[in-house]
C-alpha cells in the first residue's frame, strides 16, 4: 500500500489515505488516460471526467466523511464503505485509531447486477476469499468470515 497523502476528517487529527497496490493502478492508469486528454485539451473526454470526479470524491468525500452510515456496506462487509462518483465506484477502509483510510478497490466498469463482470461481485469475492485480509489486521479491523467454496462460512474448531 502506498500513502496518497493526508486529508481532514471530521475529527481534529488528518487521516492518511492509502491505496492497495491493485486500486492504486487503477488510480495512476485513469490519471494518465485524463492527462492525455487534457494535454489535447479535451476536458470534456470521459477519461478526463472520470477522473476529476475520483479525485474530487477522495479528496471531498471519503477523506472528510470516512465513517459515514449511508456509505457503509451490510452483513459480512459491514466494515467496508463504498460510493458512486459518476461512473467510478470506491471501496474502503477505514480506522479511527490509526487515522487512516485505505481505498481497496477502484472501478470504472458499470454495475450489472449478476453479470459475470460485475464488479460488487468480483470485490466482494476477493475479500470473502481473504485475498486482502492483511489490509484488515493492519488497520485493527475484524475482517469477514472467509466463506468455503460452497458459500458456507467455515466452522470454528
Amino acid at each position: 500500500m502506498h500513502d496518497k497523502g493526508t486529508e481532514s476528517a471530521s475529527s481534529s487529527k488528518p487521516y492518511v489515505v492509502e491505496m492497495t497496490v491493485s486500486a492504486e493502478a487503477i488510480y495512476k492508469e485513469m490519471a494518465k488516460r485524463a492527462r492525455e486528454a487534457e494535454l489535447r485539451r479535451d476536458e470534456t473526454h470521459p477519461h478526463y471526467q472520470a477522473f476529476s470526479t475520483l479525485r474530487e470524491a477522495i479528496q471531498n468525500i471519503v477523506s472528510n466523511s470516512p465513517r459515514d452510515k449511508r456509505h457503509a456496506l451490510a452483513g459480512d462487509l459491514s466494515s467496508i464503505y463504498r460510493m458512486k462518483a459518476g461512473k467510478v465506484s470506491i471501496c474502503w477502509l477505514t480506522s479511527s485509531e490509526h487515522h487512516r483510510i485505505t481505498i481497496l478497490f477502484i472501478s470504472e466498469s458499470s454495475r450489472r447486477n449478476g453479470d459475470v463482470k460485475d464488479p460488487y461481485s468480483f470485490f466482494a469475492g476477493m475479500v470473502m476469499s481473504g485475498r486482502i485480509d492483511g489490509v484488515f489486521e493492519k488497520l485493527g479491523i475484524r475482517g469477514p468470515a472467509i466463506k468455503t467454496a460452497f458459500g458456507e462460512k467455515p466452522k470454528k474448531q
